[in-house]
């Protein structure tokens, strides 16, 4: 009896163990959110980028309007990261979560006011639209770098190519995108 006792008390705290390590539902949720959000910034790069060809055939008007429609997506996926719950080991990085959904905002509503009309394109416009692009996706790489456990001081001021690592063996941020939104856009005047 005394034997049984021993065994049941073994096999009960085997139990509570076992069931005590399983995945952080936490962490579980930051990275289903991550990976979604760099899926759809990869698929909104690619699609901003595929503009090209539109524009290569004439197409303006067209280009502008899928322009403004992708980077109002974009602008949707940069304010959902804003809203990530970091966890606790990364929290310090949700003001940047925060910055870098500021600055995509910024940059959105000024590529709108530079290519709103026909008329409405400026230089002055066009750099300020860039460096709120380029601040926010700054932003993103310092806050993919550091999950990665890299140094983020590569990511200086002015760069415009964002390449996500692809060290991790898990999934989320192995998808790459280059930010080059702006630069294509702006090189055709939409």
């Amino acid at each position: 009896m005394k034997k049984l006792h021993q065994i049941l008390l073994t096999a009960s705290v085997i139990c509570l163990l076992l069931t005590g390590c399983g995945p952080d539902p936490k962490l579980a949720a930051f990275e289903n959110d991550m990976n979604a959000f760099c899926d759809s910034a990869a698929r909104l790069n690619a699609s901003i980028n595929d503009l090209a060809g539109t524009l290569e055939n004439g197409n303006l008007s067209f280009a502008r309007e899928q322009l403004l429609f992708y980077l109002d997506e974009l602008d949707g996926e940069f304010q959902k990261l804003a809203q990530i719950e970091f966890p606790e080991k990364y929290a310090y990085l949700e003001e940047l979560s925060a910055e870098a959904g500021q600055y995509m905002s910024e940059a959105v509503s000024s590529y709108h006011a530079l290519y709103g009309s026909e008329d409405s394109f400026t230089e002055a416009m066009a750099q300020y639209a860039e460096e709120n692009y380029a601040r926010a996706n700054r932003r993103l790489q310092i806050i993919l770098s550091v999950i990665h456990g890299e140094d983020p001081a590569e990511y200086e001021e002015g760069s415009q190519t964002i390449s996500t690592p692809q060290t991790s063996s898990r999934r989320f941020f192995t998808t790459k995108f280059t930010a080059t939104i702006p630069t294509a856009a702006n090189r055709y005047q939409l």
